[in-house]
């Protein structure tokens, strides 16, 4: 099944209509949810409270008696757990206020035109855009329509089924499309058939993000005090360390440490253009922030 923009209604009707906003797990990509893991964010989106003026489009408890600054203060959580830095754009910060903005303003505007119930309050006018390193990844850039002083956008990946799910959500001013020379995105964007590698890889990701948990509790175990006289122990067990995976199974420690390592990879993907350079860039990465300075 092909994506189209009909294929972005129900993750939009999450986010615009919805009361509180909300998303299901499948609605999430695989590295949204390795992000919220590894920060150890909530697994649902927190509850965030709509602008003052949406209550009387609610058709639920009103919260009239909700501080501005706590309604605020509960959007900036949900964008934050919705947002991440989208350096593939070019684009080094996320403007947590001005996302949560422009969100809930396009909220209001979406509740009231469901309630006058003439004019569909899921409006894609803003187009669905990519380039051509975003075509393996399945990426796509959803524009939000004019309107605020920020542009609102929507990082989506493209399932094989055509479902979208969420993987970043930002606000900024610069007009990002232009400034990336993106094209109109078509189903002929996705690739039709993945190769066995590309499928592997898409199978690593969902593990890199389940197991985040278990690299969790690997990481509870340790503080930096342990560090003095660490490194001499690893240093001195060095090739026992090495007997004991070819004699036995790998312990729980080292599929922790494994896992943490796919994780952090994964992450390192998916923030840089497809290539087989991608390994050894993580490699230099990871040797550079353990060799001493």
């Amino acid at each position: 099944m092909s994506a189209s923009p009909s294929s972005l209604r129900p993750l939009l009707t999450s986010l615009l209509l919805l009361t509180p906003p909300s998303l299901l797990p499948t609605q999430i990509s695989p590295d949204l949810h390795m992000r919220q893991r590894m920060l150890s964010l909530p697994p649902h989106p927190p509850h965030a409270y709509d602008l003052a003026e949406s209550d009387a489009f609610s058709t639920t408890f009103t919260h009239q008696s909700i501080s501005d600054a706590d309604r605020t203060a509960s959007q900036h959580a949900l964008v934050s757990w919705l947002s991440r830095l989208p350096v593939e754009l070019g684009i080094s910060a996320v403007d947590v206020d001005a996302t949560a903005r422009s969100l809930f303003a396009r909220r209001l505007t979406a509740m009231r035109t469901a309630q006058e119930g003439e004019m569909d309050p899921i409006d894609v006018r803003g187009g669905m855009w990519c380039c051509e390193a975003w075509h393996a990844g399945r990426r796509v850039l959803v524009r939000f329509p004019e309107g605020e002083a920020e542009r609102l956008y929507m990082v989506v990946i493209v399932g094989e089924a055509g479902e979208m799910r969420l993987d970043n959500l930002f606000a900024t001013q610069r007009d990002v499309v232009l400034e990336k020379g993106m094209h109109r995105w078509t189903a002929d964007c996705a690739p039709a058939n993945e190769s066995a590698v590309a499928r592997e890889q898409g199978e690593e990701e969902d593990q890199g993000a389940e197991y985040i948990n278990d690299a969790d509790d690997f990481w509870a175990g340790f503080s930096d005090d342990d560090d003095t006289g660490g490194n001499a122990k690893v240093q001195a067990g060095a090739s026992v360390a090495v007997d004991s995976r070819v004699e036995g199974d790998v312990t729980e420690q080292e599929k922790a440490i494994k896992d943490i390592v796919r994780g952090a990879y994964t992450l390192h993907r998916s923030i840089r253009s497809s290539g087989t350079e991608s390994v050894e860039e993580f490699i230099q990465l990871v040797r550079s922030a353990i060799t001493p300075a």
